[in-house]
């Protein structure tokens, strides 16, 4: 039998590859955005990271999601590379984990929207937990106190089973079959 791992990523890479990239809109303030990931799940576990931005709080249209940034990695702790955002005005992003596990894959993702100030530092970590049953994300300035933001009832970011309410993990299995 394959292995499952070396079918799946290059299908995970292809869909990453597929959306386009977040730029802030020119000429307006910007803040930067660091990302962590936290995964409580058990290696050895290829695992991938993703945080997509979105046109509005009601998740946009699929033509208006970017990609930030993602990683790839089987680190329990992860980096998203940084990156400049739009500032003083709403900013709505999802962060999601997917982790590749023999017969299938699981992950979670939280979507929040808060207003980033100009020139300011800003750390979104994202907690997974329990196997990636659920998940959580705190935003944080640079002097780590808690930004406020709003969270929808369910992640903007498309996953494998489709749209999961924020914070709630899934799964999917995957057959792969030899011939």
């Amino acid at each position: 039998m394959p292995n499952t791992r070396l079918v799946i990523a290059p299908l995970l890479l292809a869909s990453l590859s597929a959306c386009s990239t977040y730029v802030p809109p020119p000429s307006k303030p910007t803040a930067t955005l660091v990302m962590y990931m936290e995964n409580e799940t058990p290696t050895p576990r290829m695992r991938v990271g993703m945080a997509v931005a979105y046109a509005d709080s009601e998740c946009g249209t699929p033509s208006t999601s970017h990609v930030i940034n993602s990683a790839i990695s089987m680190e329990d702790v992860d980096e998203i590379p940084r990156k400049q955002i739009a500032a003083e005005q709403e900013f709505t992003f999802a962060m999601g984990a997917s982790h590749v596990l023999w017969g299938g894959n699981s992950g979670c993702s939280v979507t929040a929207t808060f207003t980033p100030k100009a020139g300011q530092t800003y750390d979104a970590r994202m907690y997974i937990r329990g196997n990636s049953q659920r998940c959580e994300m705190i935003i944080v300035d640079q002097d780590n106190h808690e930004v406020p933001s709003t969270r929808p009832a369910y992640s903007c970011m498309h996953t494998l089973n489709g749209i999961s309410k924020n914070g709630q993990g899934w799964y999917r299995s995957i057959r792969v079959g030899v011939r």
